[in-house]
């Protein structure tokens, strides 16, 4: 097992049909962030736990019926609420960096609602980022809280913009339905909780006083900010239907930018000059507040966009990755976690069992010890599979901050970089064609 050392040196095998290997701490990209570590838990899970059904980016799999966790809210949500969210659909846009007062008037402004903001934002002093791409008001706030340390939260009237740092003022309690996934057994609900949690861990998700989860009766009771239940939902329902969308390809017109040529201007905003060559395929720019501000030395004529970010990057450190349909600058990569079946890549043939059992027992009594055969194999596959895997990407794939690997019920769960996705797709079809039996 390649144990890398910013990865915490801890190896869980879980007898039975799944297999919980938590090699780091990650989450699923969003505007509104919190963690802590999971819980470490003990004991095997049913050797009973369901195999591999349902449709997945990369595996076989039989029909299923749609399925998603049924979601009890201890309130209903306020009537104002889908007042107050719908104002959030017109169009806003601005060309140059603003300060937290102005992009506030800006949201005031497009969508009649106040916005209010905690003393804590202003403690950090920087400007946000243009964005010359027009866009409704919800994405603009989803995309300048993502990059800038901040959270957005609906409240009667109006918006209030606070600092991720500050612990978050409106919290819930809901009961998720998970029979389905745990089937009455107390340590499949301890792994569901720590998975739920590394899954959804975004440095300080869990952190807070008022936060939470249990499990109870079959059900999770999570006590959590309504964006964050939203991760919470979707992780279950990623593990419940044993699917997740594949990675977002780059569209080939945003590929063909890459290699038009254009001018920048020395002595003239930086961040100014991309956003508007992104904005020409309507890209939204979002620039971290650590690397904006600065402007181009010297005049550059006709140079390749692909230059001038690699001229950039080289310069100024930091990197350029494309996500959810836009560019981010900054030390931090937008990730997300994909759900790959593997069954079919861990089971053991009959030559396998038959050479583990003279290898470990000195008998070819297959049926005797085929159950700790199979097991003992499907764990040793699952680590090498791993293995590949982190000797597939590069090393910087691994080291920066939020990738996490683990396998589960037949499913590897991977949080990583849309880009990291694409090879690991790639990598698991081919793999999958070469061994298909």
């Amino acid at each position: 097992m390649i144990i890398q050392p910013w990865q915490p040196k801890k190896l869980q095998l879980l007898p039975g049909a799944a297999c919980l290997v938590v090699l780091g701490w990650a989450g699923l990209t969003t505007s509104f962030a919190s963690a802590t570590t999971p819980l470490e838990q003990e004991g095997p899970l049913s050797p009973s736990a369901p195999s591999a059904t349902g449709g997945t980016p990369l595996g076989p799999s039989a029909p299923r019926a749609p399925q998603h966790v049924r979601v009890t809210r201890q309130t209903p949500a306020p009537a104002w609420l889908d007042q107050t969210l719908a104002k959030l659909s017109g169009s806003i846009r601005w060309d140059d960096s603003i300060n937290v007062d102005q992009f506030a008037q800006l949201i005031a402004t497009a969508t009649g609602l106040s916005v209010r903001i905690d003393d804590q934002v202003y403690d950090y002093g920087y400007d946000i980022c243009a964005l010359q791409v027009p866009m409704s008001p919800k994405r603009a706030l989803d995309l300048i809280c993502r990059q800038h340390n901040m959270r957005w939260e609906a409240e009667e009237g109006g918006i209030y913009l606070s600092s991720r740092d500050e612990e978050p003022r409106q919290i819930e309690l809901r009961f998720y339905d998970v029979s389905e996934l745990v089937k009455g057994n107390e340590e499949r609900m301890d792994e569901l909780q720590d998975i739920v949690m590394t899954l959804t861990d975004h440095g300080n998700t869990w952190d807070w006083d008022e936060v939470g989860l249990r499990g109870w009766n079959g059900q999770l009771l999570v006590r959590q900010t309504a964006s964050n239940h939203e991760l919470v939902e979707s992780v279950l329902n990623m593990l419940l239907t044993r699917t997740s969308p594949p990675a977002q390809q780059v569209p080939a017109t945003h590929i063909e930018l890459f290699s038009q040529r254009f001018d920048i201007k020395g002595g003239e905003s930086m961040d100014s000059q991309l956003a508007a060559i992104f904005a020409k395929l309507d890209i939204p720019y979002l620039v971290s507040p650590d690397y904006s501000g600065y402007e181009f030395e010297e005049d550059r004529k006709a140079m390749p966009l692909a230059a001038i970010l690699e001229y950039v990057s080289d310069e100024m450190g930091g990197e350029f990755a494309y996500a959810d349909g836009a560019v981010f600058y900054g030390d931090s990569t937008p990730m997300h976690t994909s759900a790959y079946e593997v069954a079919d890549l861990l089971s053991a043939t009959t030559e396998e069992i038959f050479a583990y059992c003279q290898d470990a027992y000195g008998s070819d009594d297959e049926e005797e010890h085929r159950r700790e055969a199979e097991w003992e194999i499907h764990s040793m596959k699952g680590e090498q599979l791993m293995d590949l895997l982190y000797d597939l990407l590069p090393d910087d794939f691994w080291e920066r901050s939020g990738p996490t690997m683990l396998i589960w019920n037949d499913m590897l769960l991977i949080t990583q970089s849309n880009e990291a996705h694409l090879s690991i797709e790639s990598f698991l079809e081919t793999a999958r064609r070469a061994v298909r039996r």
